[in-house]
């Protein structure tokens, strides 16, 4: 396969070129980092290759997570661009990768090389709501995820002062 991943710039937009993380029963979201295990052969070399390249990989969502070798079309056209931070073998050849949202990606084409899936991918820029329709959301989902921690307490109540202090809704999401 061609190492040939530059960006173009079409329209003032950079498109890039990535290997794709099909993902089943979890989103990551932008500055989230998350644990994932990989186990489908498609998705660890995905993986191997960004990882030995040095590159970011696109985490794209399956429409079905029962689908258990997804296609192009099986996979939603929205998704996350992603830093792996860590990568472990594991001794029953999956690999646990250590991930982090950098941000929201709009897919252009998917493509099947075979070995993995490679997207060609855009930034999908955050649109800017109503300030008042913004802080009474945030104030809704604190009110929401305090309410969470009161019943869960495996939280301590530190996490919620922390949420609390974050001021940037896209953050608090």
């Amino acid at each position: 396969m061609s190492d040939n991943i530059e960006p173009k710039e079409k329209k003032n937009k950079k498109i890039l070129s990535l290997p794709v993380l099909p993902l089943r029963d979890v989103v990551v979201y932008p500055r989230m980092i998350m644990p994932i295990f990989v186990g489908r052969e498609k998705s660890i070399e995905a993986v191997q290759y960004a990882n030995d390249k040095g590159l970011q990989i696109a985490l794209i969502m399956q429409k079905d997570p029962e689908i258990e070798n997804p296609t192009a079309k099986d996979m939603y056209k929205v998704g996350t661009l992603g830093n792996i931070l860590q990568m472990l073998r594991l001794p029953d050849g999956t690999v646990k990768i250590l991930v982090e949202g950098i941000e929201r990606i709009k897919v252009k084409d998917i493509t099947d090389k075979k070995t993995f899936f490679l997207a060609e991918i855009e930034n999908y820029p955050q649109k800017k709501g109503k300030e008042t329709d913004m802080e009474s959301w945030a104030r809704a989902v604190i009110s929401q995820f305090e309410e969470y921690v009161k019943l869960n307490k495996k939280f301590s109540p530190d996490v919620l002062h922390s949420v609390k202090q974050i001021s940037e809704y896209d953050k608090l999401a």
